[in-house]
C-alpha cells in the first residue's frame, strides 16, 4: 500500500501443538486485547487498534491496524506470554474480564443471526453441552488459568506465522 502504516498479524493454531481449548481462553482473550495489546500497541505505539482472537478451533491471532510500527508490534506479540505469566490481580478485576467474555457469548441476535449461529454450530459440532461447559469454565476462570495459558501462548509465538499489509519499506 502507499500508506505509512500497516496491518500486522501473528498467530498459530495451538491445537496443532497438542493443546486443548478451554472456556477460560475467552477471558484470557479479553484480558490480552483490552489490557495488554490496547496499552502496548494502541496507547503507547500509536496504532489505531489492536486485538487478539482465541478461537474454539485453536486459532490464536494477534493483529493491529493502521500501525506505524512493525518490528515493535511483533515484539509486543512475542512478549505476551511473559505478560500472562507475570500478570497479578485480584478476582474482582478478573471478574470484569469474565463479564467481558460473557458479553461475547450472550448478546441479542436477530432471527437471521440465530439461524446463522445454529447452522455454524451444527456444521462445527458445537453442542448445547459444550456451550454449557464452556460457560462454566468462563465463570470459573482464576489467576491460575491465566498463568497456565502462558506456556501455550509462548509455543504459538515461537511459530513464525506473520502477515503484514503495508508499504514496501
Amino acid at each position: 500500500t502507499g500508506s505509512q502504516v500497516q496491518y500486522v498479524a501473528k498467530g498459530y493454531n495451538f491445537k496443532r501443538l497438542g493443546f486443548a481449548y478451554h472456556g477460560s481462553q475467552l477471558v484470557i482473550d479479553n484480558l490480552i486485547s483490552y489490557h495488554y495489546l490496547w496499552n502496548q500497541i494502541r496507547v503507547q505505539g500509536g496504532a489505531y487498534g489492536a486485538n487478539s482472537q482465541i478461537s474454539r478451533n485453536g486459532n490464536l491471532t494477534f493483529s493491529s491496524y493502521r500501525d506505524p510500527h512493525l518490528r515493535e508490534t511483533i515484539h509486543v506479540y512475542e512478549k505476551a506470554p511473559q505478560f500472562l505469566s507475570e500478570f497479578q490481580s485480584n478476582q474482582r478485576v478478573i471478574n470484569s474480564y469474565i463479564i467481558g467474555a460473557l458479553s461475547s457469548l450472550d448478546h441479542p441476535l436477530t432471527p437471521s443471526q440465530q439461524g446463522d449461529r445454529a447452522a455454524r454450530y451444527t456444521l462445527t459440532g458445537v453442542t448445547k453441552e459444550f456451550l454449557n461447559q464452556e460457560r462454566e469454565q468462563v465463570f470459573q476462570t482464576t489467576l491460575k488459568e491465566i498463568h497456565d495459558f502462558a506456556p501455550v501462548l509462548a509455543e504459538c509465538m515461537k511459530m513464525q506465522y506473520i502477515c503484514v499489509l503495508g508499504n514496501e519499506k
